[in-house]
């Protein structure tokens, strides 16, 4: 075993070998669990002790502390999703989507929709005011505006020599906003009302559910056509 001290990140594992000059020497281990070639392995803290025996008798023992290093906290909130959950894209919007990812204070986050895996933490790397993307220390924040479904992944990161990693992922959905044009009355008298109806296009030919006008002397009437009164 290379040193008496070894450590892990919490939801993985620490495997251990013995070098031992002869190779008929027996070992026994005390704690953990069997692992390949003769190797254990451990997924727990704690102090532990192998026994190595050669073919003359002679033993030989070690004991060994293991830690095991917690991963940093993660969260994930997500704006510019509809009650469905799903985001609709708008052309040139380019922060319709907004992600913020917060984590330990000691600790590093990062957010993507490109990186399912980890990314190398170095200098490359790192949230710049000219990259869109990198990690950075506690939070993190990335604006999008994506055309079809995607994954959002978001990593955080321990400032250790292990640099354990916590991870998340959320599904987003992604639909094409309807096109719409407000089409009747384009001037009336005072006090007079106006006709108002509209006209729609839905690239994933989607029926309307919902029409809600906002507006003087129409805000809160649903549906269409309307008679907006008292314009």
């Amino acid at each position: 075993i290379p040193g008496s001290e070894l450590k892990f990140c919490e939801n993985s594992k620490i495997v251990l070998d013995v070098l031992s000059d002869n190779a008929g020497d027996s070992v026994i281990w005390r704690g953990g669990a069997p692992s390949t070639l003769g190797r254990h392995e451990y997924t727990q803290s704690g102090t532990y002790d192998v026994t190595v025996v050669g073919n003359n008798g002679c033993k030989s023992n070690m004991r060994f502390t293991i830690d095991m290093e917690m991963l940093p906290s993660i969260s994930v909130g997500i704006k510019g999703v509809n009650a469905k959950n799903n985001y609709c894209y708008v052309e040139g919007n380019d922060n319709g989507l907004v992600v913020d990812v917060a984590t330990s204070d000691n600790a590093y986050c990062y957010v993507s929709l490109e990186e399912p895996t980890v990314p190398p933490f170095d200098e490359d790397h790192m949230k710049r005011e000219d990259k869109k993307e990198g990690w950075s220390k506690k939070s993190n924040r990335g604006e999008y505006n994506p055309e079809k479904d995607t994954w959002v992944y978001a990593y955080a990161m321990s400032n250790s020599n292990l640099k354990c990693v916590n991870k998340n992922q959320k599904w987003v959905e992604v639909h094409k906003s309807p096109a719409v044009a407000i089409i009747g009355d384009k001037v009336a008298c005072g006090g007079n009302s106006l006709n108002l109806d509209i006209t729609y296009s839905s690239p994933e030919k989607s029926p309307i559910s919902n029409i809600t006008w906002i507006g003087e002397a129409i805000s809160g009437l649903t549906g269409a056509p309307i008679v907006a009164e008292g314009m």
